[in-house]
């Protein structure tokens, strides 16, 4: 069984392709949730921004403190339930992002603001310390493989 449920070398391992115990009945809850639906809200094809991920798309962690736009076409941020520390920026000032326990803060990146022809923006964005208390967050990124190109969407490209 073993054999059966392991990935191949090439598989990015995360990345909404998960088995379970069902048939090999994949679970694609990344593409299905995130990027299905934003292809929705613009009355778009459910696959016009899946399809621009490739076959091998990409997963990936960074530890970041300094002001920067992910590059992502999504990251999904688990915040730590007491401390506060992501801002973004508004307007031109600095806010900081409300915590609410156990909740995740879906954060756009430059590669779907790319494939929405900005219409999704890619917000910048820092995390910054606390001197009294640690604070731990998890972020995931998900972009399109690495030798994959992307542009907007056609449906989003005005003559």
């Amino acid at each position: 069984r073993e054999a059966e449920n392991s990935r191949a070398a090439n598989e990015v391992e995360g990345y909404g392709h998960d088995l379970i115990v069902s048939e090999r009945q994949v679970l694609d809850w990344n593409t299905r949730l995130f990027l299905r639906a934003m292809a929705k809200s613009l009355d778009l094809e459910k696959n016009s921004f899946s399809g621009q991920f490739g076959d091998n798309p990409v997963m990936q962690v960074r530890f970041n403190f300094y002001p920067h736009s992910d590059r992502s076409g999504v990251t999904v941020l688990l915040q730590d339930e007491e401390v506060e520390g992501l801002q973004i920026v508004k307007d031109g000032a600095w806010i900081t992002v409300p915590l609410i326990p156990r909740a995740l803060v879906v954060n756009l990146g430059n590669q779907m603001q790319i494939m929405s022809n900005r219409i999704f923006k890619s917000p910048v964005h820092k995390a910054v310390t606390n001197t009294d208390k640690p604070r731990i967050s998890v972020a995931m990124s998900n972009e399109a493989e690495v030798d994959k190109e992307i542009g907007p969407v056609e449906a989003l490209i005005d003559d």
